[in-house]
């Protein structure tokens, strides 16, 4: 190791001193090392007066394997780069004649000197590339040797003093200390998915274990009935579909977590929507929640598909009654503002016009040290197994892909959640989602052409359109459909397909059909939510899985009727 004694120091150690100190700068202010590299190597560069500096990183995990790569690379002008040289990339120094290079980089000792002093293994690649005089340090990240930074002078050999290379070595080390916070950050987010991924399927498996032990019993207790005279069905079918919509809002809202914002989304009136919605709203506040719904002066319409909208109000409405144990009373208030109104409120907005969606409760409040938290993908202060964590985080998805805002105020006598959505006051024409309309009348013999790849939807979805006066032709692959001799013949009036299906889905299959077909109406039925799917057309109907008899049978009618 070279010693580092004033009188070794040359003229360029007052630069080389500035640009470390630079360097230490850089390495704090970037988001990430890779993201600092460039800065730091053409500092470092310039305060040596050398023509190129480089990182290579060491990509074997094993100690003994030797095999490198160029990762970063600044060069003097006029230097030919080396960055995309193929030999420097996944190369093995020990095999390349390095083998000295290995000995002293694994053991924190740097390589530095004129390549003409170097053993002849090593100089045909380094003067290859022009190089007079060279200085390498060792990088570690840890104890762990990461790879290493070199110094190349190649327009005249540079004499490289002890005290230069002793400082040189901090910018390393400096890089190999950034490397390794970073590594540990890493870990510490990766171990912070996993216990949130680990929450998640816990609060989901218990969830859906409830939901499947409720259809379940119910099952066999229908079973049971069906051969005792007398005995009414109808409680039992009803906690079956009960439990059928709970799986369904559960898995709607791991569909709609992050999804990105719909453009084509149709334009509701929250008040309208939350009135007819608030049935539900009593019934998932339970016996004990005084709920009041009220407005205050005109509320304005905003850009969000119904469902959507419903799915907050019922996600805060859910997490403010379990707020409250005991009971108390919850209050949801919508009234329409501006910007600077919201000030009152201690809510700083974007200029504009928006709809507030106030739920406030009478609970016991969130501790200072958890309100940060709440809105957390999967975070969650029930017990383990209570629930999955996603309520509040879909409801922040929701309103932030709406370009809207979400608040909170809490404190021992009760919480606040508001939700700030922009006015919206132009109409739009979305892509059509079938809504739970009453049953239309019967089918006059209209031929359906069903494709589906899940056999059990495929019967239950051909009885349905049987027995309301359809004629229905089926198959399970989009193959299958198009060899259909009604095709070869043009006696299709409708087609009713899933989306997702392989090889050929059902986008495709519907483009195929008008091709041969000319204009024919399409209703896709999907488990996936809109933003998740492509190939649809914006007169195409979306019917959301899992539907109803009459949702069916009202997208079928509505779609051959807009067909004709």
């Amino acid at each position: 190791m070279p010693g580092s004694s004033g009188r070794d120091a040359s003229p360029r150690w007052g630069a080389i001193l500035d640009a470390v100190a630079r360097v230490a700068d850089h390495l704090r202010a970037a988001p990430s090392v890779a993201e600092a590299m460039p800065q730091v190597l053409a500092v470092l560069g310039h305060g040596t007066g050398v023509s190129r500096v480089y990182v290579f990183e060491h990509v074997a995990h094993d100690r003994d394997d030797a095999r490198i790569r160029q990762r970063f690379e600044w060069c003097a002008p006029g230097v030919e780069p080396q960055i995309d040289n193929p030999d420097l990339q996944d190369a093995d120094l020990g095999a390349m004649g390095f083998d000295r290079w290995v000995r002293e980089l694994t053991a924190g000792r740097p390589v530095f000197g004129d390549v003409a002093d170097f053993p002849a293994s090593e100089r045909p690649l380094l003067e290859a590339q022009a190089i007079h005089s060279v200085l390498v340090q060792p990088i570690f990240s840890g104890s762990y040797w990461w790879g290493f930074i070199g110094f190349d002078a190649c327009e005249r050999p540079h004499a490289w003093q002890a005290a230069e290379a002793d400082t040189l070595r901090v910018a390393a080390q400096m890089c190999g200390m950034a490397l390794a916070l970073e590594s540990r950050e890493a870990h510490a987010r990766h171990a912070y998915k996993m216990e949130a991924l680990g929450r998640m399927a816990g609060g989901i498996a218990h969830d859906f274990n409830n939901l499947l032990a409720v259809m379940h019993g119910n099952v066999e207790l229908l079973r049971r009935d069906a051969g005792l005279a007398g005995v009414d069905p109808g409680r039992r079918l009803v906690e079956l579909e009960q439990a059928i919509d709970q799986a369904a809002r559960l898995t709607r809202e791991l569909l709609d977590f992050g999804r990105p914002r719909d453009e084509a989304a149709p334009v509701t009136a929250p008040l309208e929507a939350l009135r007819a919605l608030e049935p539900l709203l009593r019934r998932v506040a339970g016996p004990d929640v005084r709920l009041d719904l009220d407005a205050l002066g005109d509320v304005a319409p905003v850009r969000m598909a119904p469902s959507r909208l419903e799915q907050i109000v019922l996600n805060l409405v859910s997490n403010a009654r379990d707020a409250m144990p005991a009971g108390g009373t919850l209050q949801l208030r919508l009234r329409t503002l501006e910007a600077a109104e919201a000030l009152v409120l201690g809510d700083v907005l974007a200029p504009g016009e928006y709809t507030l969606i106030s739920v406030r409760d009478s609970g016991h409040g969130i501790p200072a040290e958890l309100r940060e938290r709440v809105f957390e993908p999967f975070f969650t202060t029930k017990e383990l197994g209570q629930g999955t964590g996603l309520g509040l985080s879909t409801v922040y998805g929701a309103v932030s892909a709406a370009s809207g805002a979400l608040r909170l105020t809490s404190s021992a006598s009760g919480t606040e959640l508001r939700v700030y959505l922009p006015a919206e006051r132009a109409s739009a024409t979305p892509l059509s989602r079938a809504a739970s309309e009453p049953a239309p009348a019967p089918g006059h013999g209209e031929r359906i052409l069903v494709c589906d790849d899940n056999a059990a939807s495929l019967e239950w979805i051909a009885q349905v359109l049987h027995d309301a006066g359809y004629r229905v032709l089926v198959d399970a692959s989009a193959t299958g459909c198009l060899a259909r001799e009604e095709v070869a013949r043009g006696e299709i009036d409708l087609l009713l397909t899933d989306v997702r299906m392989a090889p050929i889905d059902g986008p495709t299959l519907a483009a195929e059909l008008r091709e041969r077909m000319g204009s024919l109406p399409c209703v896709f039925m999907s488990g996936f939510t809109a933003n998740l799917l492509t190939g649809l057309r914006e007169e195409d109907t979306l019917l959301d899985k899992p539907f109803t008899r009459a949702q069916l049978l009202s997208a079928l009618a509505r779609a051959l009727r807009e067909g004709r």
